[in-house]
Protein backbone atom coordinates (compact mmCIF):
# COMPACT_ATOMS: atom_id res chain seq x y z
CA UNK A 1 0.00 0.00 0.00
CA UNK A 2 1.26 3.52 -0.76
CA UNK A 3 2.29 5.96 1.96
CA UNK A 4 0.49 9.31 2.15
CA UNK A 5 1.48 12.51 3.99
CA UNK A 6 -0.89 14.47 6.20
CA UNK A 7 -0.06 17.86 7.72
CA UNK A 8 -1.74 19.62 10.65
CA UNK A 9 -2.45 23.35 10.94
CA UNK A 10 0.71 23.81 13.07
CA UNK A 11 2.91 22.15 10.40
CA UNK A 12 3.46 18.67 11.86
CA UNK A 13 3.48 16.01 9.16
CA UNK A 14 2.59 12.36 9.65
CA UNK A 15 2.46 9.40 7.28
CA UNK A 16 -0.29 6.84 6.85
CA UNK A 17 -0.78 3.87 4.52
CA UNK A 18 -4.03 3.52 2.58
CA UNK A 19 -5.27 1.65 -0.46
CA UNK A 20 -5.20 3.94 -3.47
CA UNK A 21 -8.98 3.91 -3.74
CA UNK A 22 -9.51 4.71 -0.05
CA UNK A 23 -7.34 7.78 0.61
CA UNK A 24 -9.16 10.15 3.02
CA UNK A 25 -8.82 13.92 2.75
CA UNK A 26 -8.27 14.21 6.50
CA UNK A 27 -6.98 12.00 9.31
CA UNK A 28 -7.75 12.62 12.97
CA UNK A 29 -5.19 11.69 15.62
CA UNK A 30 -6.52 12.37 19.10
CA UNK A 31 -8.10 15.81 18.80
CA UNK A 32 -5.82 16.99 15.95
CA UNK A 33 -6.89 17.03 12.32
CA UNK A 34 -4.30 16.36 9.60
CA UNK A 35 -5.04 17.24 5.96
CA UNK A 36 -3.78 15.25 2.97
CA UNK A 37 -0.60 17.05 1.80
CA UNK A 38 0.22 16.14 -1.80
CA UNK A 39 3.07 18.68 -1.98
CA UNK A 40 4.86 16.99 0.93
CA UNK A 41 4.54 13.65 -0.86
CA UNK A 42 6.07 14.98 -4.07
CA UNK A 43 8.94 17.02 -2.58
CA UNK A 44 12.29 15.26 -2.74
CA UNK A 45 12.52 11.64 -1.65
CA UNK A 46 9.43 9.54 -2.18
CA UNK A 47 9.93 7.31 0.87
CA UNK A 48 9.43 10.03 3.48
CA UNK A 49 7.53 13.28 3.88
CA UNK A 50 9.96 16.12 3.40
CA UNK A 51 8.42 19.06 5.18
CA UNK A 52 10.76 21.28 7.16
CA UNK A 53 11.72 21.55 9.98
CA UNK A 54 13.21 18.11 10.50
CA UNK A 55 14.70 16.51 13.57
CA UNK A 56 18.04 14.89 12.74
CA UNK A 57 19.63 11.98 14.62
CA UNK A 58 22.96 12.30 12.78
CA UNK A 59 23.61 15.85 13.97
CA UNK A 60 22.14 15.19 17.40
CA UNK A 61 23.88 15.03 20.76
CA UNK A 62 23.15 13.60 24.18
CA UNK A 63 20.28 15.43 25.90
CA UNK A 64 22.76 16.73 28.48
CA UNK A 65 24.84 18.33 25.70
CA UNK A 66 22.11 20.28 23.90
CA UNK A 67 22.92 23.65 25.49
CA UNK A 68 26.62 23.35 24.71
CA UNK A 69 25.97 22.23 21.12
CA UNK A 70 23.46 25.03 20.57
CA UNK A 71 25.95 27.62 21.87
CA UNK A 72 28.73 26.19 19.68
CA UNK A 73 26.64 26.33 16.51
CA UNK A 74 25.40 29.83 17.35
CA UNK A 75 29.00 31.02 17.85
CA UNK A 76 29.73 29.74 14.32
CA UNK A 77 26.83 31.76 12.91
CA UNK A 78 24.36 28.88 12.66
CA UNK A 79 21.79 29.19 15.47
CA UNK A 80 20.26 25.75 15.99
CA UNK A 81 17.68 24.40 18.41
CA UNK A 82 17.70 20.87 19.78
CA UNK A 83 14.77 18.66 20.72
CA UNK A 84 14.62 17.39 24.33
CA UNK A 85 15.90 14.00 23.11
CA UNK A 86 19.05 15.65 21.66
CA UNK A 87 18.14 15.67 17.96
CA UNK A 88 19.04 18.83 16.05
CA UNK A 89 16.08 20.72 14.60
CA UNK A 90 17.00 21.68 11.05
CA UNK A 91 14.76 24.43 9.65
CA UNK A 92 15.62 24.38 5.93
CA UNK A 93 17.94 22.63 3.48
CA UNK A 94 20.29 25.64 3.64
CA UNK A 95 20.30 25.53 7.46
CA UNK A 96 21.03 21.80 7.32
CA UNK A 97 23.97 22.35 4.95
CA UNK A 98 25.44 25.03 7.23
CA UNK A 99 25.11 22.79 10.31
CA UNK A 100 26.83 19.94 8.45
CA UNK A 101 29.61 22.28 7.37
CA UNK A 102 30.25 23.54 10.92
CA UNK A 103 30.24 19.98 12.25
CA UNK A 104 32.51 18.88 9.36
CA UNK A 105 29.97 16.30 8.24
CA UNK A 106 28.47 15.46 4.84
CA UNK A 107 25.46 13.60 3.49
CA UNK A 108 26.38 10.18 2.11
CA UNK A 109 23.04 10.13 0.26
CA UNK A 110 23.23 13.72 -0.97
CA UNK A 111 20.82 15.01 -3.55
CA UNK A 112 20.66 18.25 -5.48
CA UNK A 113 21.50 21.12 -3.09
CA UNK A 114 22.76 18.88 -0.25
CA UNK A 115 26.22 19.02 1.28
CA UNK A 116 28.16 16.17 -0.28
CA UNK A 117 31.63 14.83 0.40
CA UNK A 118 34.20 17.15 -1.23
Amino acid sequence: MPMYCYTSEDGQTIERKFSMNKVPRTVTVGDRVFHHDIIAEQAGRRDICTNWPKKCDGTGVLPSQTREASEHLASQGVPTEFAPDGRAILRTRDHRNKVLEVLQMHDKDAGYGDRAKP
